[in-house]
């Protein structure tokens, strides 16, 4: 589509990634050595310099890996918003997730910065969301400066696949397409059909590339008395929620964190103080006894509630770890 190639590079050039920096969990707790930005970039456009993450706009390339695995969305792409997208999506039956750099020719597309963007939160509520065959485009990827952002993209897909698989519905399938071969046969098939995935193209590249996201100086969604969820969090919780209540349960349970205790917890309130989220409570009961209370929809898994816990009592393990009890030690604990 050579439309489309013109208005995508009309459109501006990739956006780079920003630091809100009230979010960073350094911020919260100064021992806290969350590396995850860092590791994600393979560009080395982001530094840590006197304990706060800072980015050179000169070697970002915009994949926008970062902002996928941090837990606090502490890093965003401007005028970028996939939580957004996804929202306002009700199926992704027979989508195709592209990035901008390859050819456009499919009449549901739906264009990213790089598929790199995608988190587990995304590619869980995508998956959740399907209803159909899901498309993910990566014949371009080999030769973008930007393939690492997309390096290990089949496993997770195939992890997501494996976690909620027996809860999707019959039809659902996510498929990481490498070769030609395995390309959708769901090109337009006449010049109407071709006008309308035309159209919506092009709104969809114009809502991504226009979104507008919340300033950052007004009061932010979904957080309340200081504790903020983040808008992927919030996403995936409110797609689980959303289907049917005998199977719901079973997918917040799959698709959040775990948290697990040992005996050595002592009920002291330090976790339920540092944890962002809201997701630890202690409470008291009638009897004056105290309780832990977890809410795995409101967990990020950032892990800052084990590493402020004094007697390491604590442990989260992700649902798409790949390998959890190397990731988790301590997994055997007493799950609250």
């Amino acid at each position: 589509m050579l439309i489309f190639s013109l208005l995508t590079k009309t459109a501006g050039a990739t956006p780079v990634a920003e630091i809100v920096a009230g979010r960073c969990l350094r911020r919260r707790l100064i021992s806290f050595d969350c590396t995850r930005c860092l590791d994600s970039c393979a560009a080395n456009a982001l530094s840590l310099q006197n304990s706060k993450i800072q980015i050179d706009n000169a070697r970002c390339t915009g994949c926008g890996r970062c902002t996928a695995v941090c837990p606090a969305e502490a890093l965003i792409l401007a005028g970028f918003d996939l939580c957004r997208m996804l929202d306002e999506c009700n199926s992704f039956a027979d989508s195709v997730f592209n990035c901008p750099r390859q050819k456009q020719t499919f009449s549901k597309e739906f264009p990213l910065p790089c598929i790199g963007v995608l988190s587990n939160e995304a590619l869980l509520s995508i998956a959740l969301k399907g209803n159909g065959p899901v498309y993910f485009n990566l014949l371009a990827c080999p030769e973008c400066p930007q393939f690492h952002g997309v390096e290990g993209f089949v496993e997770t897909v195939e992890r997501v696949l494996k976690t909620i698989g027996p809860h999707l519905n019959t039809n659902t399938d996510l498929r990481a397409i490498s070769a030609a071969s395995q390309m959708p046969a769901v090109l337009p098939s006449d010049r109407r059909s071709f006008l309308l995935g035309l159209g919506s193209n092009v709104v969809s590249l114009v809502q991504s590339r226009y979104a507008i996201k919340p300033s950052l100086s007004k009061k932010e969604p979904h957080k309340a008395n200081g504790r903020r969820l983040p808008e992927k969090t919030a996403l995936l919780k409110k797609v689980i929620m959303a289907q049917d209540s005998s199977v719901s349960p079973t997918l917040l349970a799959q698709c959040t964190p775990t948290l697990s205790l040992t005996d050595s917890c002592t009920l002291c309130p330090r976790c339920a103080g540092m944890c962002p989220t809201g997701a630890i409570k202690l409470v008291r009961q009638e009897n004056s006894s105290k309780k832990l209370t977890f809410a795995g929809g409101r967990c990020t898994g950032c892990g800052l509630c084990a590493a402020f816990c004094k007697v390491q009592a604590i442990t989260i393990s992700g649902p798409l770890s790949v390998n959890e009890e190397a990731c988790c030690p301590g997994l055997h604990g007493r799950v609250i």
